[in-house]
């Protein structure tokens, strides 16, 4: 039976799924604000935990924490060297990572958990002149602000893979299709678990109305990370900085540069805390301009296919050809075909060019009856995929993740001369450079002769 509502799913998560996340949390941020007692209170938590003591030491001596390099054997030394508030924070962060990453990291997971990061860094930023215990309240409050949005990627509930299947057909619905699927939303999930898990008031008056600083800094922050998750060049940032440098006091152009260092710094942290490909996420990929479509260099690579079928070449060779002249006369990052098993919405690779594509080879595509890809291959017409977030920062150390999202430009082709089988051929491109109906037209051209190339085989056997 689905959960329904931020009751039933605060009680799910808190006791079905992370009831050990939630035990460690309560327990190092309920400490006490007494000098002399929460320190002992500190150590005990962690050492509660050998994985979480063994982490919080090692970060604790990486550069990062500690640039002079001295040796911390021990968590009061720790504690002393570099400092309560530092040690907490990464306490919080490293048995948040660890408690999640025992689930399916899948991609929203990781996305969320990295976005996390690059917010409170950006919030400890916006925080510079206040003191060191409020900068680490503030980067802990803006790590946890979509707690609840992480829990739920990281469950083993049914539900993620309904939400997913929505977001990949329409994502511009994020919210209504969260209160279709939950019963309620993320923030609101959010919310609950601060509260069972007592993850402290400042975190609790940003999720709610953020009235002090502290919390409009932790706001600023999160909705800055989420710009640049959905690419900062489609946003008007203006406002947002304005809003930063009444934090900072810096200029507009000054606080410009340094949110961009601070991604890039955001991306180091989060990998040294075990999410690996971070970096590669938040790493701005320019919007590099393609070459236009070479009509000159299509009619003599249609020519060379034209040949190639005349003498009888094998369909491997053929497909080779196809693909590989899809992607360099008309401007592709990547191009794919895709089989699907005999009666079935499940989707194999079968060959595959440009970057990075070996990575789907071990990949299965399951559509679901109202997916995006199977209502293009159903109207059997060449069409771009529907295309409702596009990520500035698609990541290509998950580049296997396309075609399975819609976050990057994309269009297919469909091959429905398979007898009880039929596919596609899939292009990409690795940024936002879009795909114009010229280049519709001439990845047109290499479809409609693939067709016939498997309707004149089809037929010879």
């Amino acid at each position: 039976m689905p959960i329904k509502g931020t009751q039933a799913w605060v009680r799910y998560l808190d006791k079905v799924e992370l009831p050990v996340l939630s035990k460690t949390l309560k327990s190092i941020c309920f400490i006490s604000e007494s000098n002399d007692v929460k320190i002992d209170e500190l150590v005990k938590a962690i050492l509660n935990d050998a994985d979480l003591t063994s982490k919080v030491l090692k970060l604790a001596n990486s550069a990062c924490y500690n640039p002079m390099r001295v040796q911390l054997s021990t968590m009061s030394r720790a504690i002393v060297q570099v400092g309560f508030d530092s040690i907490k924070t990464i306490a919080i962060s490293s048995v948040l990572i660890d408690q999640l990453a025992k689930k399916d990291n899948q991609q929203h997971l990781f996305n969320c958990l990295v976005r996390s990061f690059h917010a409170a860094v950006q919030a400890k930023y916006m925080a510079a002149d206040l003191n060191e215990e409020e900068q680490e309240a503030i980067f802990i409050a803006a790590l946890l602000f979509d707690v609840g949005e992480a829990a739920f990627w990281s469950c083993s509930s049914s539900q993620t893979s309904v939400l997913e299947e929505k977001l990949t057909c329409h994502s511009h619905k994020f919210i209504d299709d969260q209160h279709d699927v939950l019963g309620t939303s993320f923030k609101s999930i959010s919310l609950g678990l601060v509260k069972t898990w007592h993850l402290g008031p400042l975190l609790e008056e940003s999720l709610k109305k953020p009235n002090s600083k502290k919390a409009r800094i932790v706001c600023s922050a999160v909705e800055l990370a989420h710009k640049h998750a959905h690419g900062w060049n489609k946003f008007n940032l203006t406002e947002l900085i304005a809003s930063i440098a009444t934090f900072t006091g810096k200029s507009n152009i000054q606080i410009k540069n340094d949110i961009k260092r601070n991604t890039t710094e955001a991306g180091i942290l989060a990998e040294q805390f075990g999410i690996k490909g971070a970096k590669s996420f938040l790493k701005e990929y320019p919007i590099k301009k393609h070459p236009r479509p070479n009509t000159d260099k299509q009619f003599e690579c249609l020519l060379k296919i034209s040949e190639h079928i005349s003498n009888n070449s094998g369909i491997e060779k053929l497909l080779s050809l196809t693909l590989e002249s899809i992607q360099k006369t008309i401007g592709f990052d990547r191009c794919a075909f895709f089989i699907s098993k005999p009666n079935s919405n499940c989707f194999h690779i079968v060959k595959s060019t440009g970057s990075m594509t070996q990575e789907w080879r071990s990949k299965t595509l399951n559509l679901s009856s109202h997916h995006a890809i199977l209502k293009i291959l159903n109207n059997n017409e060449t069409q771009c995929l529907p295309k409702d977030t596009i990520s500035r920062n698609f990541d290509l150390t998950h580049a296997s993740s396309a075609p399975f999202s819609n976050m990057i430009d994309a269009v297919i082709g469909p091959i429905n001369s398979l007898g009880n089988s039929y596919g596609f051929i899939y292009a990409d491109r690795l940024n936002q450079a879009t795909i114009d109906n010229e280049q519709i037209s001439s990845f047109r051209l290499f479809a409609q002769q693939l067709q016939l190339i498997f309707s004149t085989r089809h037929r010879q056997t």
